[in-house]
C-alpha cells in the first residue's frame, strides 16, 4: 500500500528583524530613508519612513505573507 504524506520543505518560525538606513546627499537637498522589517515564519512586516528636503515624511507600512512550497514524500514507515 502506497501512501503518499505532504510534508513542508520550510519550518522556520524563528523571529528576526532586520533594521536598515540610507542617505544620499548632493548640492540640491537630501534624501533619506529608514525602517525595520521584523518577520516570524512565513509572515514579514516592513515599516519604513522617508524624508527629504524637497517632500513632507513619507510612511511605508508592507506586509507579505510567504506560502511554504509543499511537495509530496513517500511515507518510509509503511513500506510492506
Amino acid at each position: 500500500m502506497n501512501r503518499k504524506v505532504t510534508k513542508t520543505t520550510t519550518k522556520n518560525w524563528k523571529t528576526t528583524l532586520h533594521p536598515y538606513a540610507s542617505a544620499n546627499v548632493n548640492k540640491y537637498g537630501y534624501d533619506a530613508n529608514v525602517g525595520t522589517q521584523v518577520s516570524k515564519g512565513p509572515v514579514s512586516l516592513d515599516v519604513g519612513t522617508s524624508f527629504g528636503s524637497g517632500y513632507k515624511p513619507e510612511t511605508d507600512i508592507i506586509m507579505s505573507v510567504n506560502i511554504p512550497i509543499t511537495k509530496r514524500v513517500k511515507s518510509k514507515k509503511n513500506k510492506l
